[in-house]
């Protein structure tokens, strides 16, 4: 799962458990994947110039859940998860972390941004490298809470 170095830095600090991929993502609960900011496409001599700067991240990570939702939907606390926190000078608030959001958005896919458009919520916890650790029943505790939803909506 490719991701910018500072934000994969988040995950390693535990400031970030949730990412957001269009829709329909590939990622699935209960597999693990590799959160990298060098992929087979980084040339050896780019490869080299990341791990002489300590920025070639390499993380791996255990999917917990994958919902769907409009990129729109995105709460201000659900930007927070995905590692932004609101720029704050005097008692103002210059730029919330769903503003930040929204700006690294477009740097990966464009504008205009389209509120309406389908994305996958992916939650997860690290399994390797520092902030490491599932805790015990995670993943079946997460699963259940998905069901459960689920059920929810279709007695709707």
């Amino acid at each position: 799962m490719l991701m910018r170095w500072w934000l994969i830095e988040k995950v390693e600090k535990g400031e970030k458990d949730t990412t957001r991929r269009k829709h329909p993502s590939v990622y699935r609960p209960g597999r693990k994947y590799v959160l990298t900011n060098g992929g087979r496409w980084l040339s050896a001599a780019r490869r080299r110039q990341l791990e002489r700067e300590g920025k070639l991240r390499r993380v791996e990570v255990l999917v917990l859940s994958v919902r769907t939702e409009p990129l729109g939907a995105i709460t201000e606390e659900e930007a927070a998860k995905e590692g932004f926190a609101p720029i704050k000078s005097g008692g103002k608030v210059w730029l919330s972390a769903r503003e930040q959001f929204f700006a690294v958005w477009a740097t990966l896919y464009g504008l205009p941004i389209d509120p309406k458009q389908l994305v996958d919520v992916i939650k997860f916890v690290p399994t390797s490298g520092p902030g490491a650790g599932v805790k015990e029943g995670a993943l079946e505790l997460s699963i259940k809470r998905q069901k459960q939803k689920e059920k929810e909506v279709v007695e709707a």
